[in-house]
């Protein structure tokens, strides 16, 4: 899951991607909310996301667990390039 918000611009503007901290065991993107306006003041679109945790990747099966928070960051950075021209 990921929140977008995008810088007004005329061009295209710089991006932050915040993955947030917890050493793969906890946190949330929304720690991040209170920053997003900064960065929009300062013309810089945000994107932040969440993963899977090791304990959700542990009840899924996923081996090596951290393999489900790499990848889940790893597809959501794709995603967003994906829709970059947008």
């Amino acid at each position: 899951m990921l929140d977008f918000w995008q810088a007004k611009s005329e061009t295209p503007a710089p991006l932050v991607f915040c993955i947030h901290g917890g050493g793969w065991q906890g946190g949330d993107k929304s720690g991040y909310y209170s920053s997003v306006k900064t960065y929009l003041d300062a013309g810089i679109s945000v994107v932040t996301i969440n993963y899977r945790l090791m304990a959700q990747a542990s009840e899924q099966q996923v081996m090596p667990p951290v393999k489900a928070p790499l990848e889940d960051a790893a597809r959501a950075l794709q995603f967003v390039r994906s829709k970059a021209k947008e």
